[in-house]
């Protein structure tokens, strides 16, 4: 497939490249100039700008995803080295027991409000 047949099947909503938009938009409306008005216009637009914040969306998803999987793996190494003060690791169900004791002391506290709270 030559560049210019590559070109000529690409969908604009697939890419970001302006010179797409503009190659799709003269090839669907070349010698129809009478249905170019500005609500086409418009509406082209629109796509095409809704088309890069997608993309914007998209990669940036893709980054907290990332980001989220670096985060978790850290934490996990963080956890298999942590130790209580006995000595024992909190890895596994440990972790859990240890982690809902926390969760019990936080729901404690917040329940016993301002006034009560140390």
């Amino acid at each position: 497939m030559t560049d210019m047949q590559a070109r000529a099947s690409a969908d604009p909503l697939q890419t970001m490249d302006a010179k797409l938009w503009a190659e799709d938009f003269m090839r669907r409306f070349s010698g129809r100039r009478e249905d170019i008005d500005e609500g086409l216009m418009i509406a082209w637009f629109a796509n095409a700008i809704m088309r890069g914040y997608d993309e914007a969306m998209r990669r940036q998803a893709a980054a907290l995803a990332d980001e989220r999987r670096r985060a978790m793996e850290e934490a996990a190494k963080v956890v298999q080295e942590y130790k209580l003060p006995t000595g024992e690791s909190i890895a596994g169900d440990t972790m859990n027991r240890y982690l809902d004791g926390i969760a019990v002391d936080i729901l404690a506290k917040a329940q016993a409000g301002p006034e009560e709270a140390p």
